[in-house]
């Protein structure tokens, strides 16, 4: 049985987490996951280059557009936003800080910053 997602199947795909930091001036913090959709059972996947696996919540099946050339989006044909709790940390997790000589192997060296680094608007 096909899904209305079906049509991502293989595409790259960007999860943009979003944190709202000041309700009142729409100041948020952004953090990109870059990866492959997958339709798996009805639910969509996302796999890093890594092999790493983000089920996508079905509250962000609704944003699903294609890429608008937003930097922080890079290559992927297509992105959806995540809203996050605002007791979530957006760093990237494992504490380094991820400076220009981090060697924790978290993320790819070359990649741009918008990678491991949250970016506030």
């Amino acid at each position: 049985m096909a899904t209305r997602l079906d049509y991502l199947e293989g595409k790259k795909l960007c999860v943009v987490f979003v944190k709202v930091l000041e309700p009142s001036s729409g100041r948020v913090q952004c953090r990109a996951l870059r990866g492959r959709a997958s339709i798996n059972q009805g639910h969509l996947d996302v796999m890093t280059a890594k092999g790493a696996i983000f089920t996508v919540p079905s509250s962000a099946y609704s944003s699903v557009a294609p890429n608008d050339g937003t930097k922080i989006l890079g290559d992927a044909d297509y992105f959806c936003l995540v809203k996050v709790d605002p007791n979530i940390d957006l760093e990237h997790g494992c504490g380094c800080g991820h400076g220009p000589n981090c060697h924790c192997g978290g993320h790819h060296h070359g990649d741009g910053p918008e990678d491991f680094f949250p970016v506030v608007y």
